[in-house]
């Protein structure tokens, strides 16, 4: 399976990646499997059922905090898994893998970011396989099974099918990874895996070119299934990953002598929750029900060097934790709208916006952007009920940390923490 269309949707893959810290590097498979609907949570000990405090200032901070802390250690459970099940999933695969990676490589350069598709977008003779001419195609199924490194064994079911035309490009896939108590070894600690991660793609793009200028339309789309049980030293469940992503980004695009694209981005996480029993203490529980994000984006380039680019972005769902106690809804009051381009430096904040955090007793806070916080010195404000408003000069300050997870989940927050260990 080619890397690259996992990594296309770079802000879709977010939640995905989480499963694949698990399971390390992989290929496609048949999508018969449907997308599971549950949006209910199924593993949380009740914890959704409680609202979180934020009658004061200082207890959104403490909540805030939690959430922090909860998706941290996560993330470094992930990163001290990571490399034993990577091994568990590859080592013995052998030059199989080497095959699997290389097939029918897609657009030069495509490193997944938006900036590289951009690029290939707005240069025709970057759209090319490097080795498949127009109107033709490539295609492959396969399923194979290993033996994981303690015991077990790893399965790897994929599919794909990419055509080119001389102003159409479509590719289609699909990969399943099962694991039936595949073993390995973290820390002088047996962890064996259960269960399967399951992923469809479809990326559709189709232009007109005239004397090197021309107009086309994308669209990107994904969905991704995760049902992962792990166990320690024969102890049951003490990992958990369940739940299903979905994503999709279309946009109409103009090449030539300038560059241009807009377009929609949005990621539905209809339930995602993880569950670490550690060895000293409780289980850590981090969930996400009914998550969305949707980013109304804008592009504008005369050269690689000369660019800006501007979006709208809006965000809700309910998160909850162990050590938040409960749960928290987040919803946009106001889109969170963004400018940036090449002559910019340094913090660049959104020019305004209001996100609202719903608790226990129907109390808020609003974080407010730019515009939105009635000053010209304070980048962000965090307004709790009966509070002096707290206020940033910048959106890097080291007290807006707990942002990311609050707002998009707390998967990407662990991910990111994973990703930097």
């Amino acid at each position: 399976m080619r890397r690259e269309q996992l990594t296309r949707l770079n802000k879709a893959i977010l939640v995905a990646a989480v499963g694949a810290l698990l399971v390390g590097c992989g290929g496609s498979s048949s999508n018969d499997r449907e997308p599971d609907t549950t949006t209910q949570p199924q593993f949380d000990d009740g914890l959704f059922a409680q609202e979180v405090d934020l009658s004061t200032a200082a207890a959104f901070a403490d909540t805030a905090e939690a959430l922090v802390l909860d998706t941290g250690a996560f993330a470094g459970f992930l990163g001290e898994l990571d490399e034993a099940i990577f091994q568990v999933g590859t080592l013995g695969m052998g030059g199989r893998t080497e095959t699997l990676l290389s097939v029918a490589t897609a657009a030069s350069g495509d490193d997944g970011s938006r900036r590289a598709q951009r690029e290939a977008r707005g240069n025709p003779s970057l759209r090319a396989f490097a080795s498949v001419s127009p109107s033709s195609g490539e295609s492959g199924k396969e399923s194979y099974t290993d033996d994981c490194d303690a015991g077990g064994t790893f399965t790897e079911d994929f599919w794909f099918e990419a055509t080119e035309g001389d102003t159409s490009l479509k590719d289609v896939g699909g990969f399943t990874w099962t694991f039936a108590n595949c073993a390995g070894t973290v820390a002088g600690d047996r962890f064996v895996l259960n269960g399967t991660w399951t992923e469809t793609y479809a990326y559709d793009d189709r232009w007109t070119a005239a004397n090197g200028s021309g107009s086309g339309r994308w669209s990107d789309t994904f969905e991704t299934e995760i049902d992962l049980r792990g166990s320690r030293n024969g102890t049951p469940d003490v990992l958990v990953l369940d739940g299903a992503v979905s994503g999709q980004e279309t946009g109409d695009y103009q090449f030539g002598a300038q560059y241009s694209e807009e377009g929609v981005f949005a990621l539905n996480v209809q339930r995602m929750e993880a569950r670490l029993a550690k060895q000293a203490g409780g289980a850590m529980y981090i969930g996400q029900l009914g998550g969305s994000l949707v980013e109304e984006f804008e592009y504008r380039a005369t050269s690689e060097q000369d660019w800006n680019e501007s979006g709208a972005t809006r965000v809700s769902g309910r998160i909850a934790t162990s050590g938040m106690g409960g749960a928290a809804t987040i919803k946009t009051e106001k889109p969170v709208r963004f400018t940036d381009s090449s002559l910019s430096s340094g913090d660049a904040c959104p020019d305004e916006g209001i996100v609202v955090v719903s608790g226990r007793g129907g109390n808020t806070v609003e974080v407010r952007f730019g515009d939105d916080t009635g000053t010209a010195e304070d980048a962000v404000q965090v307004v709790t009920r009966g509070s002096v408003p707290k206020s940033y000069p910048s959106c890097t300050d080291e007290g807006l940390d707990y942002l990311a997870p609050l707002f998009f989940g707390p998967f990407l927050f662990a991910y990111e923490e994973a990703g930097s260990r």
